[in-house]
């Protein structure tokens, strides 16, 4: 029987072999490489797997997650957008500054 991840583009995990990763242990992992570099056919499987509440849930708690993904989460799960990590917590290293 095949996992329903490998259903999704293959650019998004061209480093890793997605038919031997277990989806619920690697939620976050997957979770945020879709919801970053994923298509919106991907997006769909994604809420398809794991529910808009539990992407929701998930990308909450991630601070490496770019700040464009976490409002489009919290735009489709009406949800605070200030209440993600990557929001709250200001990264250690600056990036370049923008003149």
């Amino acid at each position: 029987m095949s996992s329903p991840l490998t259903k999704f583009s293959k650019h998004i995990f061209w480093d890793v072999d997605i038919s031997k990763t277990n989806p619920h242990e690697k939620r976050v992992f997957i979770i945020q490489r879709v919801s970053e570099y994923g298509l919106l056919k991907d997006w769909k499987l994604l809420v398809d797997i794991y529910g808009i509440k539990q992407i929701a849930e998930v990308a909450a708690t991630i601070r490496t997650l770019d700040r464009r993904t976490a409002s489009y989460i919290a735009c489709m799960s009406d949800t605070d957008k200030n209440t993600y990590q990557c929001y709250t917590t200001t990264p250690l290293i600056q990036g370049h500054w923008n003149f």
